[in-house]
C-alpha cells in the first residue's frame, strides 16, 4: 500500500503487509525484514518519487494471528 501526500513537500509512506500462518517457521521480525526487501525489489516507492516525494518512509509490517511487528527504514 503507498500514501500519497497532496503535497511533495509531505512524507510518503510505503507499506508492506506480511501474514504468518501457524506452520511457517519464520520468526515476526524476519517477515518484517522480507516485506521491506520486497519493497525495495519490486520498486515500490517509484510512484512518489515520480510525483516529486522526497522523504519516502517504508515499512514492513508482519502479522500472526493478533501479534504484531513493524519495522521501518
Amino acid at each position: 500500500m503507498v500514501l500519497i501526500p497532496k503535497s511533495p513537500k509531505n512524507p510518503g509512506y510505503v507499506f508492506e503487509f506480511k501474514k504468518i500462518d501457524e506452520v511457517d517457521k519464520e520468526t515476526l521480525e524476519q517477515a518484517a525484514q522480507i516485506a521491506l526487501a520486497q519493497i525495495e525489489e519490486k520498486n515500490y516507492e517509484q510512484e512518489l518519487v515520480a510525483r516529486g516525494v522526497t522523504k519516502i518512509i517504508k515499512l514492513g509490517i508482519a502479522f500472526k494471528g493478533k501479534q504484531a511487528l513493524i519495522i521501518t527504514e
